[in-house]
């Protein structure tokens, strides 16, 4: 089964039908892709899912979420889960591996890492948890509950409300996504209208907006490590490739997945980008070219995905109450 990325670039408007050129940036099979080894697989596959994966800073731990919190050790894969906090879905650490954020009972919380200590009461969010991310130096918290119009900041210490950001009827709809920059200074975030935002973190102001041609609601927005680059996946299953700073596309369309992306990630140097889908896949391009480079399939619906700080491991979580992990340390 042949599988392509293209170049995409817009020429105009013909009869009310915008005309693209695509050129083919590479093509594959599903056969070619490389097949990386199997390192673990974890969890007793019950009927519940895993909501979310996270890498320690040191490579140390890898964090799973879903019907309870576990901690398992990247040498033995042995799980030693926290005494408290049983239902901690976790979301992502702080550059400085200090702080992770996740939600747990329709809240979101802060916890400091290895010691799990709340920072503050949990935040609740209506009706439940839509989005959550902490800046870099784990100062500054975003979230929203699911159909709130805007994102609201938070001191990440003491949990106090900072600002809300809302700017009139633009950016539209509901924030589905967000992530900061890594110098923090930013916060992009993708909405269900399809709109694209780059937001002030400092003044709560709107730097820019943009609704892009090739897709509608934005599931997943993340910054490269370099902050030069936005991953964002929409409602179409498709990837593209952004400029940080203008939003506009780097002529990147990655596509290939058959149903839902639920989460996107790149490794450390930001040679790759991991995806993974309720089509039972999880991929790995290279961002230079926009091919496929690897391809994994599994026994159910993947639903979040890490790749550990050194860029040797790739944990997928499913539908299944499971986690795999993969090496791909040898992948280019």
């Amino acid at each position: 089964m042949q599988e392509l990325s293209f170049a995409v670039k817009r020429l105009g408007v013909l009869g009310g039908v915008i005309i693209f050129a695509l050129g083919v940036v590479a093509s594959g099979s599903f056969a070619a892709a490389a097949e990386p080894n199997v390192v673990a697989t974890l969890g007793d596959g019950a009927m519940f899912s895993i909501t979310g994966l996270a890498f320690s800073r040191d490579g140390s731990s890898l964090i799973c979420g879903g019907a309870g919190a576990h901690v398992y050790d990247t040498q033995s894969w042995k799980d030693a889960p926290p005494k408290k906090l049983n239902s901690f879905s976790p979301g992502e650490f702080s550059a400085d591996g200090n702080a992770l954020v996740g939600s747990m009972d329709n809240a979101v919380l802060v916890v400091d890492f290895p010691a799990w200590k709340q920072r503050f009461d949990p935040l609740p969010q209506t009706p439940q948890v839509g989005l959550m991310a902490i800046s870099p130096d784990a100062k500054v918290l975003a979230t929203a509950g699911m159909n709130e119009k805007a994102v609201t900041v938070w001191d990440a210490t003491s949990g106090q409300r900072l600002r809300s950001l809302a700017a009139g009827d633009k950016p539209a709809g509901a924030p589905t996504s967000a992530d900061f920059s890594p110098d923090g200074k930013t916060l992009a975030v993708g909405y269900y209208s399809g709109d694209l935002a780059l937001w002030n973190v400092a003044s709560g102001k709107l730097n820019l907006t943009v609704k892009p041609m090739w897709g509608s609601a934005q599931w997943c927005v993340q910054y490269s490590p370099d902050g030069k680059i936005l991953a964002t996946v929409d409602s179409n299953n498709n990837i593209v490739l952004v400029n940080a700073a203008t939003l506009k596309a780097h002529s990147m369309l990655m596509k290939g997945h058959t149903e839902e992306i639920h989460s996107v990630c790149f490794n450390a140097s930001g040679s790759n980008l991991i995806s993974c889908s309720f089509d039972k896949t999880v991929r790995v391009w290279d961002t230079a070219t926009a091919s496929l480079i690897a391809r994994m399939a599994g026994p159910a619906r993947f639903t979040c995905v890490a790749v550990s700080p050194d860029g040797s491991e790739l944990a997928a979580g499913n539908t299944a109450n499971t986690v795999v992990v993969w090496n791909i340390g040898g992948l280019k």
